[in-house]
């Protein structure tokens, strides 16, 4: 059996979340439109970033120098529009270089890391009830299949 194709792809109809999903390696020219897709979402405003990482592994080394980056480009922008980053990576490789990465370069937003997806998608749904949001919390609870109460737990 082949393996998924490889795609990242950026969800913003959850607004003001936007899910980032990972699957396999992207081309070159795949990251590259995700990355504009990033932008657009900054220059639509203040949002909460959701990156689902499971099953994704870790990406090469050329599309991290990039995003590195298109980061230190992209500054303050990001520091004035991310409400903050929940990662939900299941690879304790991809964990640990995203620690090492977050230390080195310490963002001016909140960030979280589970390694279940389901954690990932409660604690965002709870973030998104405090930010305001509680109709884009349940719709978050809908498409992640979380119970409320396991919601609130989170």
């Amino acid at each position: 059996m082949l393996p998924p194709p490889a795609a990242i792809t950026v969800d913003d109809s959850l607004w003001p979340l936007v899910v980032i999903r990972c699957m396999g390696s992207p081309c070159m020219e795949d990251f590259e439109a995700h990355l504009e897709r990033r932008m657009a979402c900054l220059e639509r405003g203040a949002h909460l970033l959701f990156v689902d990482g499971m099953n994704s592994g870790m990406l090469p080394l050329p599309h991290r120098q990039r995003q590195l980056e298109w980061m230190a480009q992209n500054e303050e922008l990001r520091r004035d529009r991310m409400l903050g980053v929940v990662y939900a990576l299941d690879s304790a490789l991809t964990r640990l270089t995203l620690s090492i990465v977050m230390h080195q370069n310490r963002p001016s937003y909140p960030y979280i890391v589970f390694n279940r997806l389901d954690h990932a998608a409660a604690w965002v749904a709870c973030k998104l009830e405090d930010l305001g949001h509680p109709e884009v919390a349940r719709r978050v609870q809908h498409r992640f299949g979380l119970a409320h109460a396991q919601a609130e737990a989170g």
